[in-house]
């Protein structure tokens, strides 16, 4: 049975490749970048960890030197800051997964230099169950909450266009579940995929991660060729697994939620396949 991924990196990681990078790669001068992106609980953490595993990768995950002036350490520092930190970075690729600014990818997209976005996304049932067991005391009604609220200072409900939130609050009720709350939060996180244009951009691509179990060879293929690195150096197999797509049956939804999750699903699938 595979382990959980909870991390994504290692010790190793931290300490000891960014001096064996300094030296191994001392001439480069110029790296390129891969921004993980979504809503948390959809495999993030584990293709950043896949990723990791490579010598000539640099990983910043949630919590790193990169949101060092956050109290909680896990909003982004000034992008022009976070620009001059990956600029001494001497590792041919370099991996950051700001999750909590998925809402900004357009200025992180223009502000940062031969970067690529991968925004992953995954059945929400399976995310928002994910996600009720991982943080039960903030997920659910604790993350859609600042939606509601239009709560500026605060990442969840950060650049939400009003339009989305008066969908939101349209299905939205006290009688709702947690677990329809959380299906909401998934919904508003992977609108925002197509309310910032990221479907007509070059430099984003779009996996899902149910895709991603049963072909991870495609997909580091694929992105490969696109980052002109190698990324197929892997035992796949060690880490993907089929079995990791629960396809929870007999959950039921508010009927309103589901609707709004399911039209969402489908249209984030067709563009997939284009």
């Amino acid at each position: 049975m595979k382990s959980k991924v909870t991390d994504s990196t290692t010790k190793i990681s931290k300490y000891i490749k960014p001096f064996y990078q300094q030296i191994r790669y001392a001439t480069n001068s110029s790296s390129r970048i891969v921004a993980i992106l979504g809503c948390q609980r959809s495999g993030t953490t584990l293709l950043s960890r896949v990723l990791d595993s490579f010598t000539y990768t640099r990983t910043f995950g949630e919590f790193s030197s990169l949101s060092s002036e956050c109290p909680n350490n896990i909003r982004l520092n000034a992008l022009s800051d976070v620009k001059v930190t990956l600029g001494k970075v001497k590792a041919p690729l370099i991996v950051m997964k700001p999750l909590v600014e998925s809402q900004n990818a357009i200025s992180l997209l223009d502000t940062l230099e031969n970067i690529t976005a991968v925004w992953l996304y995954r059945n929400y049932l399976d995310v928002a169950l994910s996600d009720l067991k991982k943080f039960p005391n903030t997920s659910g009604r604790g993350n859609l909450q600042p939606i509601l609220d239009r709560d500026e200072n605060n990442w969840r409900s950060q650049n939400v266009p009003k339009e989305l939130v008066e969908t939101v609050k349209a299905v939205y009720s006290d009688s709702l579940t947690e677990l329809d709350c959380a299906c909401l939060f998934w919904f508003v996180r992977n609108s925002l995929f197509f309310y910032q244009g990221l479907e007509r951009r070059d430099d984003v691509v779009l996996w899902k991660y149910e895709n991603l179990m049963f072909e991870p060879e495609k997909h580091f293929s694929q992105l490969s060729d696109k980052l002109k690195v190698n990324l197929l150096d892997y035992d796949f197999s060690k880490t993907f697994s089929k079995s990791s797509i629960k396809k929870e049956s007999g959950t039921k939804l508010n009927v309103e939620v589901e609707r709004l999750c399911q039209t969402l699903m489908t249209k984030l699938d067709a563009h997939c396949v284009r």
